[in-house]
């Protein structure tokens, strides 16, 4: 029997993540408030759907609110909703007994990775600053983090340290403006822990302002337009 999976919410994580299952052999139903979206997930093989539909829904989408707003009117009976969306612990807290109100069961995640890159964008400007290509310093950031300065498809730093060199920051698979909305979340997070909030609200604050000034529809490296102009 194939198994069914739903991906509610086809931007650049829930896409792929479609089409990942649809490589795996899943039966695979995709939704997005922009219907458009799902297009070359059926061309891979997805089914369309009308509403957010499915036992197993995974969704990924910019906070909960939004994922409450897909879901309206959708009867949530016997679902499982796989949430990779962020927003604060109160707020997932609070969705879960919403979800379960429903009938439903709702599992928590998220995908985030901008930190460390945002400390690899300072190193870049401070490279920049001294007249040095920002690429001169992958071999060390290779060292420091890994994979992602590498050759495979985890290499986002060498296409990152390119898009600096150039000053273009396509936003297609990484909006700062989502990345912004992220920080925020992380910073409530970090707020509700009780922990120590010097650097999440410096990533908020800087991610914000990128955002302010215009750059929220350019992609993640857009930030270091904003590192450069304090």
């Amino acid at each position: 029997m194939t198994t069914q999976v739903s991906v509610v919410g086809l931007g650049p994580m829930g896409a792929k993540m479609a089409e990942t299952f649809i490589g795996a052999g899943y039966d695979v139903t995709v939704w997005n408030r922009t219907a458009s979206k799902a297009d070359p997930l059926v061309a891979l093989g997805a089914r369309r759907a009308e509403r957010p539909t499915g036992d197993l829904m995974v969704i990924s989408q910019i906070d909960y609110q939004a994922m409450f707003d897909s879901l309206d009117g959708v009867d949530l009976t016997g679902k499982v909703l796989v949430n990779l969306s962020s927003d604060s612990p109160s707020r997932l807290r609070e969705a879960a007994e919403q979800v379960a109100a429903r009938g439903g069961t709702l599992i928590t995640g998220g995908i985030m990775f901008w930190s460390i890159l945002t400390s690899v964008m300072h190193s870049m400007a401070l490279l920049s600053s001294a007249g040095v290509a920002p690429s001169a310093g992958v071999p060390y950031f290779q060292g420091v983090v890994g994979s992602l300065a590498g050759d495979g498809p985890f290499g986002y730093i060498k296409i990152l340290a390119q898009e600096v060199e150039e000053g273009v920051y396509p936003g297609g698979d990484n909006s700062l403006h989502m990345q912004a909305v992220g920080a925020e979340h992380a910073l409530h997070a970090f707020a509700e822990a009780g922990l120590e909030l010097t650097l999440p609200t410096a990533l908020k604050e800087l991610f914000a302002r990128a955002d302010a000034e215009g750059h929220g529809a350019e992609g993640l490296g857009a930030v270091i337009e904003a590192i450069r102009k304090p």
